[in-house]
């Protein structure tokens, strides 16, 4: 299992980390020196925002970066947060979203960007695998 985290203490301790209330929705902000983390927002949302940010840090992009920046981070923490075993269970446990995310301790998002980096080989799979239970 990905920890995050542990993940950004090791090898993101330099950067400083603040929880505050944040504006326009934002879970997280980086400018490469420090995080700033919106200071209400639940644990796994914490955690996905911390993986996310993590992703900019480490391509060297700062706050408020353009969409395919934001959809490129929301990939990679996906990646690195739902191992795809984990996640072809889940699909096959259910087909809503948030219930899939629930269950993979992410959020609906991070969940969604996961989803939208499955190769082919790997939809046609989980398909089988679907098929396969409903016979």
């Amino acid at each position: 299992m990905h920890h995050p985290w542990r993940r950004f203490r090791d090898e993101w301790g330099h950067v400083n980390l603040t929880f505050k209330p944040l504006e326009d929705d934002f879970h997280a902000l980086t400018d490469g020196k420090t995080v700033w983390m919106d200071l209400y927002i639940l644990q796994v949302e914490k955690r996905c925002a911390i993986a996310h940010e993590i992703v900019h840090l480490e391509r060297g992009e700062h706050c408020k970066q353009g969409d395919p920046a934001e959809v490129r981070a929301d990939r990679i923490a996906a990646g690195r947060l739902v191992p795809l075993e984990a996640l072809t269970q889940a699909i096959i446990w259910s087909d809503d979203l948030d219930e899939v995310a629930d269950e993979l301790w992410v959020t609906p998002k991070i969940a969604r960007a996961r989803i939208d980096i499955l190769r082919p080989v790997e939809i046609l799979t989980i398909a089988r695998l679907i098929a396969d239970l409903r016979d």
